[in-house]
C-alpha cells in the first residue's frame, strides 16, 4: 500500500490500533476517543504519553528512534494488594 501511495500520490485512510505502526506509516494521524477527534498532527505531536493516559487511561512510555521512528509501549501497573 505504501508503494502505491508513493508511487502514483494517492492518498490513503486507514484504521489502525497499533500506535507504534500507525506512527511509521501515516503522515498524520487522528486520535479518536469514543467517536471524536480528541488530536491531530505528527506522529510526535499525537503520540505523546500525557494525551494517551488521559483519553485511553493507559500509562506508557514514548521512545524515539535514532531514526525518528516512535515506539509506543505500554507501561504495566501489577497491583500486588
Amino acid at each position: 500500500v505504501d508503494r502505491l501511495r508513493r508511487e502514483h500520490g494517492l492518498t490513503v485512510i486507514s484504521a489502525m490500533h497499533d500506535l507504534t505502526l500507525a506512527g511509521i506509516y501515516s503522515d498524520r494521524l487522528v486520535l479518536m476517543h469514543e467517536g471524536h477527534r480528541v488530536a491531530n498532527g505528527t506522529a510526535e505531536e499525537v503520540l505523546r504519553p500525557e494525551t494517551l493516559a488521559e483519553f485511553y487511561g493507559v500509562s506508557v512510555r514514548v521512545h524515539r528512534e535514532p531514526d525518528g521512528t516512535i515506539i509506543v509501549v505500554p507501561s504495566r501497573t501489577i497491583d500486588l494488594r
